[in-house]
């Protein structure tokens, strides 16, 4: 299993074979991961669509494992356990050009506590050991001030 590690956090890769129990089953996700999963889960925007798409594309191939969907894991809490917190990827491969594109969430229970910075800037820095990197970029919507934040902070 792919797996980058920070401080509090730990970054799985999810693969073919584990990427359609993101959403559908909170049970089998726990055991895979072996981590709560929390109530209020799947994060925002990670829906059953974004799941086989991301399924679609790991299968692909092996060299498209690591450039796709992450799970956050918060790995470092003893008065919580392993606490599956959101979701992070990069949007494939890098492109031509060296470019690759960042997208995450996290759950509602567990947003404004800085993961999604922390998770952001993992990924960074992993996107810039592959040699055909340039660029990371992000977008999102002009009024989501969190996401906003996330960025502002990794720039």
């Amino acid at each position: 299993m792919l797996k980058i590690t920070t401080e509090r956090l730990e970054l799985i890769a999810v693969t073919v074979e584990t990427v359609q129990v993101t959403v559908a089953d909170r049970v089998a996700l726990s055991t895979v991961l072996d981590a709560t999963v929390p109530a209020d889960w799947p994060p925002p925007l990670y829906n059953e669509q974004a799941m086989r798409y991301t399924a679609d594309r790991l299968a692909e191939g092996e060299d498209q494992a690591g450039w796709w969907l992450w799970m956050v894991v918060l790995a470092n809490r003893s008065d919580l356990g392993r606490v599956v917190v959101g979701t992070a990827g990069y949007k494939g491969k890098p492109t031509p050009e060296g470019m690759v594109e960042l997208g995450y969430s996290i759950v509602p229970e567990y947003q404004k506590h800085g993961y999604a910075t922390d998770a952001v800037e993992a990924l960074i820095r992993r996107a810039f050991e592959d040699e055909r990197v340039q660029s990371v970029i992000a977008q999102t919507l002009p009024g989501s001030t969190a996401s906003i934040r996330v960025m502002e902070k990794n720039h």
